[in-house]
């Protein structure tokens, strides 16, 4: 019976850490890909890091979130592709919106514009300043809204 409560503690154990994640927060620009660094030059140049957050899991690197001093914030995948830009009051940088979502955002809200992006595998997903999230497939055509 004790070896059972052993090992039954032990695989709880083993379970959690296996699942912790980590995060180390540095200021160090060469902390990031390649692609990352190129990506934040291209796009926000005149923005300074405050930091970056590496989130770790047992696997290693799982993303890199960059937080700039005017508060906005860029995530990306372990690659070093962007994943989410969110910003508070400004728009993002239209060089990463496509452009069948920016004639959409154009046509349908001509009053707003998008303040975050995020892509993955399956889609874009928009969300415009008054608070309207907009859905959009990896070709940019349009496939839902969100009030």
């Amino acid at each position: 019976m004790r070896k059972y409560l052993f090992l039954l503690v032990g695989i709880f154990f083993f379970a959690g850490i296996s699942h912790a994640d980590n995060k180390v927060f540095t200021t160090d620009v060469n902390a990031l890909p390649q692609v990352s660094r190129q990506f934040l030059t291209a796009h926000f140049n005149d923005v300074k890091i405050s930091h970056i957050s590496i989130e770790k899991n047992w696997y290693g690197i799982k993303d890199y979130d960059v937080i700039l001093t005017d508060g906005t914030e860029v995530e990306f995948f372990k690659s070093g592709e962007w994943k989410e830009v969110s910003r508070k009051n400004t728009p993002v940088p239209p060089a990463i919106v496509l452009s069948p979502i920016a004639e959409y955002v154009k046509t349908n809200f001509s009053d707003n514009y998008i303040v975050a992006i995020e892509k993955d595998g399956r889609k874009y997903e928009v969300k415009l300043n008054n608070g309207i999230e907009l859905d959009f497939d990896l070709g940019g055509r349009f496939r839902r809204i969100d009030y």
